[in-house]
């Protein structure tokens, strides 16, 4: 691990990760900062699939208390950012197409960056949130089968916060967020609703 990283291998993964489907070419992307060897491999030039994201980041993850607390901290929201900005603006296609064990995956990355930099309570809210912003992108989506796997996971995070009770993520805040990203619109939307979804 400490050898892949002196070697910049690190930051050759974030440049490639960078370059996942719905996500503009980021500016550290500059292809004369690539290795010549890695960039003949296509690796960073190419579009990467959020599916390869998903497989990518939770092999990193998973080692998580391996990492060294410096390295963690400056590494682990960039991976952090990459991940949640892959799944904010995955296009349609992507996500329809992507299994809901990758969705979940990506997720649970987030929380293994994530674990070691800030709270348990921030990192408990922010995986709910961003639980919540799939299920609205699913129930958005012109695709029953996605909106139906995005009603699932709304009543998923329903069920977790009345069971735990949640202060860093209450109700009231569940409510209001639902409220203003126009969720009761999305169900019961008459030119979009089906009776699997009400």
């Amino acid at each position: 691990m400490n050898i892949f990283g002196n070697a910049g291998g690190f930051d050759v993964v974030l440049q490639a990760l960078n370059r996942c489907e719905g996500l503009p070419d980021a500016q550290e992307n500059n292809e004369e900062s690539i290795p010549a060897e890695v960039a003949a491999t296509g690796f960073i030039t190419n579009k990467m699939d959020i599916n390869l994201l998903s497989i990518i980041v939770t092999a990193l993850s998973s080692p998580y208390q391996m990492y060294h607390k410096d390295f963690i901290t400056e590494y682990g929201p960039k991976f952090v950012d990459v991940c949640t900005r892959a799944l904010r603006e995955a296009p349609e296609k992507s996500l329809r197409d992507m299994r809901r064990e990758r969705i979940e995956s990506i997720i649970k990355s987030i929380d293994n960056f994530q674990r070691r930099v800030i709270s348990k309570d921030e990192r408990e809210k922010m995986t709910e949130v961003i639980k919540l912003e799939v299920a609205l992108m699913c129930l958005k989506s012109s695709f029953l089968e996605r909106r139906i796997q995005g009603i699932r996971d709304l009543n998923s995070v329903i069920r977790n916060n009345r069971m735990f009770n949640s202060k860093t993520f209450p109700a009231k805040y569940l409510i209001e967020w639902m409220e203003q990203n126009g969720v009761y619109t999305q169900i019961f939307d008459t030119r979009k609703t089906h009776i699997q979804l009400v």
